[in-house]
């Protein structure tokens, strides 16, 4: 048991976070990070359509 600023005793299990308010924080944040694994892939792909792109551009225009 602990005293709390406002001088009650709370046993050691009401102090601890909510179990279902942990559970939020962590799929909001596997959502968050899977969110940011998707952008960076796009980033890559998008950068080696570019690269093709390139590519193919200057395939076309050099003489034959």
């Amino acid at each position: 048991m602990r005293l709390d600023c406002g001088g009650e005793l709370r046993t050691s299990w009401e102090l601890q976070p909510d179990t279902d308010q942990l559970l939020e924080a962590l799929r909001t944040t596997y959502v968050n990070l899977a969110v940011i694994d998707l952008r960076c892939r796009a980033a890559e792909v998008t950068a080696a359509s570019t690269r093709a792109r390139g590519r193919h551009d200057r395939a076309d225009r050099s003489p034959r």
